[in-house]
């Protein structure tokens, strides 16, 4: 147990004075845990925004609203903050954890790498690609919602994570192999 509240208060210590977010301004708590933002979101039903906003009227355009967050209200720092072309940076291991995809493209944490896999996909999602595969996807929708009329018609319930996996699953596979 002593071990275990040594962990936390040595956690707390460096996010509040190591961490590389510490000089940023914000209140204490919200630097130090996720309590701030649980407590305004979970307990007050999604009022955390609300609380970012007078954050900002306090402590200015840049704020830390959690351990790993910074929030911006002022469009003048955006080249600062998001990689243009020229700048690229590594994807934050935070949120790509959080996707458990630790394989796929958009998980990747390293720039050169992410740029190598996007490549090779980028035929896939180019603007002339999705032009010639919109009347298919159309096609692929209308059959979906005609579908869907009549399971309303009927009052049947219907597990819409189920249809929209399976819709998403056509598309790929058409755009991918040209067939369903």
């Amino acid at each position: 147990m002593a071990i275990a509240g040594l962990f936390w208060i040595t956690r707390i210590f460096y996010r509040l004075y190591f961490h590389p977010l510490a000089k940023i301004p914000g209140p204490k708590l919200a630097a130090a845990s996720h309590l701030l933002e649980f407590y305004y979101d979970v307990i007050l039903g999604g009022k955390f925004l609300f609380q970012v906003e007078k954050m900002h009227q306090k402590y200015g355009p840049i704020v830390r609203i959690n351990p790993n967050e910074v929030h911006i209200i002022d469009p003048t720092f955006y080249n600062e903050t998001y990689a243009s072309g020229m700048r690229k940076r590594d994807k934050y291991e935070g949120f790509v954890r959080s996707l458990a995809a630790d394989e796929s493209t958009i998980s990747t944490v390293g720039s050169e790498k992410h740029r190598f896999r996007r490549g090779i996909l980028q035929n896939f999602v180019s603007k002339r690609s999705v032009i010639e595969s919109s009347s298919a996807i159309s096609e692929r929708v209308e059959k979906l919602m005609r579908r869907l009329e009549v399971f309303e018609k009927t009052q049947t319930p219907v597990a819409l994570d189920a249809v929209f996996s399976a819709l998403t699953c056509d598309m790929i596979t058409y755009i991918c192999f040209g067939k369903d």
